[in-house]
């Protein structure tokens, strides 16, 4: 896959494309008495990428990366009562080698490890109904980055940065539904969440996140419903200690938080169901990235505001029992602001529609998603997708995948295209990409 990454700059433009990758997958999970399932995922991947400088080849360099996953998630379910603690392991490595002569490999290693348990009860008291339970996730990252400096005419020097960074996450909710008359139904539920970093670097932080929401049945047929709800999202180590190329970490991240407001309409007629809703978001402290003109990298940073208004809708339309029409989307008016200045967030209109069927034995459907005036000048975007699928037996099945069915390989996906802009780049699609397999289903038991 080439020419997937493009950085315009006029002292050191550059494409990136993607080599040759191998994955593997594997899953099974055993349920050794009623109550209690076990399940374990491991993900293998080795891939990696090249840059080509157009005006320097001596600075060209290759990328060799390799990950390991496992995930273990066990779940004990005994009437209202449920437990699912799990683990996750990930270790990710980055070899890089020079065309410069002389000039030393280097790699980065980072290793992710993630626990915790989810407890949750509900109890039924006539015409209310209690949910509550608590939350506990201990994440740790140990990342080691070996950076080569100097050049071949002065010498080169290999450093060595050390990431050792750990928190726990944590959080006691409770949720009420009251059926307050045949029609009007009642919801109200408050999460208490806190996040407890590494002690010698951040103090611990905590927040009451309420929600309020009213559902009425107009009749058999339609409903209409409004909520209010406090949002809090705890940055992720992705966001707090990035280090690649072109981006640097921020450890001083706050969590974000702020204020959701949502009207709706629903209607679920015999073969046509749809949802239209109109939102508006108020935030602080949101996560974005942002281009550090002193460190000459992208860094996420928190934008002193959001706000985003709009209307978002989803309809679905049953021909017959086995074919159908979806088309769902928003238009909306996405802003933040940072140091007084004010930039469009994201894409203001997106619509995906799509027609799908399904006998039971062979199922396809082809749906696309049209972005419409998006931000940092990205052009406007458009791509198609097919699938489908044949089911042999009752455990395999032929499968058919295709993205970018139009081949476009002019579509950005992500990048910074404002004009005037001294840090222009794309990530391109990489056009008609067709996938054909068996899926077989094993049951051991």
């Amino acid at each position: 896959l080439t020419d997937l990454r493009k950085y315009y700059s006029a002292n050191a433009p550059y494409n990136t494309s993607v080599l040759a990758h191998d994955k593997a997958a594997a899953m099974f999970g055993v349920r050794p008495w009623k109550p209690l399932t076990i399940n374990y995922v491991f993900n293998y991947l080795k891939s990696g990428w090249d840059r080509d400088y157009y005006k320097s080849p001596s600075s060209n360099y290759e990328v060799d990366e390799k990950s390991y996953r496992h995930y273990v998630l066990a779940t004990y379910k005994k009437g209202n009562f449920k437990a699912s603690p799990y683990f996750f392991y990930n270790n990710f490595k980055k070899d890089y080698s020079y065309a410069a002569v002389g000039k030393p490999n280097q790699f980065k290693e980072k290793k992710n490890y993630t626990t915790g348990i989810d407890v949750q009860n509900h109890n039924q008291f006539g015409d209310f109904r209690l949910l509550y339970g608590a939350t506990y996730i201990y994440e740790k990252q140990d990342e080691d980055n070996e950076t080569v400096s100097g050049s071949s005419s002065k010498g080169y020097s290999i450093s060595h940065t050390i990431w050792d960074n750990k928190r726990s996450q944590g959080s006691l909710f409770a949720q009420g539904e009251f059926k307050a008359t045949q029609n009007l139904t009642l919801t109200a539920g408050v999460r208490l969440a806190a996040v407890w970093p590494d002690k010698d670097k951040f103090e611990d932080t905590y927040e009451v996140v309420p929600q309020v929401q009213g559902l009425y049945r107009l009749n058999q047929n339609n409903s209409i419903y409004a909520n209010v709800g406090r949002g809090f999202k705890a940055p992720t180590f992705g966001q707090l200690y990035i280090d690649r190329d072109k981006w640097e970490p921020n450890p001083d991240l706050e969590p974000e938080h702020g204020w959701t407001y949502e009207l709706g309409w629903k209607t679920d007629q015999d073969r046509f169901s749809a949802t239209i809703a109109a939102f508006y978001m108020d935030f602080k402290d949101k996560l974005s990235s942002k281009w550090q003109e002193n460190l000459q990298a992208y860094q996420y940073v928190n934008m002193d505001k959001f706000s985003s208004a709009g209307v978002q809708i989803k309809t679905r339309l049953n021909f017959t029992d086995s074919l159908s029409l979806h088309l769902n989307g928003y238009a909306a008016d996405p802003k933040e602001e940072s140091g007084g200045v004010e930039t469009q967030a994201g894409a203001k209109y997106q619509i995906s529609p799509g027609l799908f069927y399904d006998d039971g034995v062979f199922s396809a459907g082809v749906y696309a998603e049209l972005v419409v005036d998006r931000e940092r000048g990205l052009p406007d975007y458009t791509n198609v997708h097919l699938n489908a699928g044949y089911l042999i037996t009752k455990w395999m099945k032929l499968k058919v995948q295709v993205d970018n069915l139009l081949d476009d390989k002019d579509q950005v996906i992500y990048g910074n295209m404002t004009p005037g802009n001294p840090t222009i780049y794309a990530t391109y699609d990489p056009g008609l990409w067709i996938m054909a397999g068996v899926e077989v289903y094993f049951d051991l038991l």
